[in-house]
C-alpha cells in the first residue's frame, strides 16, 4: 500500500508513457539519468471479477472464518526456523496480486481527455490486491484439509471455492479468474510495449527507429507490442524445453519488478527531495516518510528473492 502511495505521487506528477522509466529520468540527477532510467526500465473486468468473488464468496461460505484466524494465526511450513523470513517468502507468492500499480501511467498519453484521476487507478490496484486476499483468507474454513493436505486441490484456492460455495458457483468464479487473467496480461502486454516504445522514443535500445515508428492507422506503437509478443512466446517455449529455466525466468520478474518500484522512491527520498515537484495528488510531509517505509519494504523483499 505504502508503494503504490508513493508510486502514486509521481504519476500524479508525470502521467508520461514510460511510467517507472521516465519518472526515475526526472528524478534521478543529471549524471545517474541513463544508468537509473535502465534499471527501472487490467483494469475494469478485473476489479468486476474480484468484487464479484469477494461479494459472493463471503455472502455464500458458511461459516467464515474468524477475523482472528486471518490476522493473527501464523503457520510456518517453510522448513526455516525463521517465522521471519517465512513471512517474507510469503509475501513474495502474493506479489501477483500486489504489483502493476504503474500500468496506467503508461497508457496516460493515448487518453485525449482525462476525466478520472489516473493515480486513483494505481492506488486501486494495491486496495484490490488487499481485499482479495483477505477475502479468500475469511472463505478458509477448514486449514489442514484445504492447505496442508495432500488431496487438497491445486492450487488450493480451488479447494477453498469448492468447499465453501459448492461445484457450480466454483466454476464461474474460476471463469471470472481466467478472464481476469487474460485481462492481466492484456494490461501488461499494453504496460511492456509502451514501455519499449519509451526507450526506443529516447533512442536507448537497438532498431529504435522501427519500435519507435507508430501505425499509420491505429496511430499506437504496434512494432512494440509485436515485439513483447515475440519475447513471450518465446519465454513459453522454453516452458516445453526446460520448465526449470522458465520458473528461473519468470521469479525474476519479483526481483525486476520490486527493483523497478524502488528506484524512484529512492531518488524521491535521496536526491530528488528538493527538486521534485508533486503534481495534484501528493502525501504532503508524509512523502518522505512513506518513501522510507516503502523503499524498506522493497528492499527487504529484494534480498529475500
Amino acid at each position: 500500500m505504502l508503494v503504490a502511495l508513493s508510486l502514486a505521487e509521481f504519476f500524479s506528477a508525470y502521467p508520461t508513457t514510460g511510467g517507472l522509466y521516465f519518472w526515475v529520468s526526472r528524478l534521478a540527477t543529471a549524471d545517474w539519468v541513463p544508468l537509473a532510467c535502465w534499471v527501472t526500465g487490467w483494469f475494469f473486468a478485473n476489479m468486476l471479477g474480484i468484487a464479484f468473488i469477494v461479494f459472493v464468496g463471503l455472502a455464500l461460505t458458511k461459516p467464515l472464518a474468524s477475523g482472528d484466524f486471518v490476522f493473527t494465526q501464523f503457520y510456518n511450513g517453510s522448513g526455516f526456523g525463521s517465522n521471519i523470513f517465512a513471512f517474507l517468502l510469503v509475501i513474495l507468492q502474493s506479489q501477483y496480486t500486489l504489483s502493476g500499480y504503474d500500468n496506467a501511467a503508461h497508457m496516460s498519453e493515448e487518453i485525449k481527455t482525462l476525466k478520472v484521476d489516473l493515480h486513483l487507478v494505481s492506488l486501486s490496484n494495491a486496495i484490490s490486491g488487499f481485499v482479495f486476499l483477505v477475502a479468500i483468507s475469511f472463505m478458509v474454513t477448514n486449514f489442514d484439509r484445504q492447505m496442508l493436505s495432500e488431496n487438497a486441490m491445486q492450487p488450493q484456492m480451488v479447494q477453498v471455492f469448492y468447499d465453501g460455495i459448492g461445484p457450480t458457483w466454483s466454476m464461474v468464479f474460476l471463469v471470472f479468474v481466467v478472464i481476469s487473467i487474460f485481462f492481466c496480461g492484456s494490461a501488461l502486454l499494453l504496460g511492456s510495449s509502451r514501455i519499449v516504445y519509451a526507450f526506443a522514443r529516447d533512442g536507448a535500445i537497438p532498431f529504435s527507429k522501427q519500435l519507435h515508428s507508430l501505425n499509420n492507422r491505429t496511430q499506437s506503437s504496434i512494432n512494440a507490442v509485436r515485439t513483447n509478443v515475440l519475447v513471450a512466446g518465446i519465454v513459453v517455449i522454453l516452458h516445453v524445453i526446460d520448465s526449470t529455466a522458465y520458473k528461473a525466468i519468470v521469479s525474476v520478474n519479483i526481483i525486476g519488478s520490486q527493483m523497478s518500484y524502488l528506484v524512484p522512491v529512492f531518488l524521491h527520498i535521496t536526491t530528488s527531495r528538493t527538486k521534485f515537484v508533486p503534481g495534484p495528488f501528493n502525501l504532503g510531509k508524509f512523502s518522505i516518510t512513506c518513501g522510507v517505509i516503502a523503499n524498506k519494504e522493497q528492499y527487504t523483499i529484494i534480498q529475500v528473492a
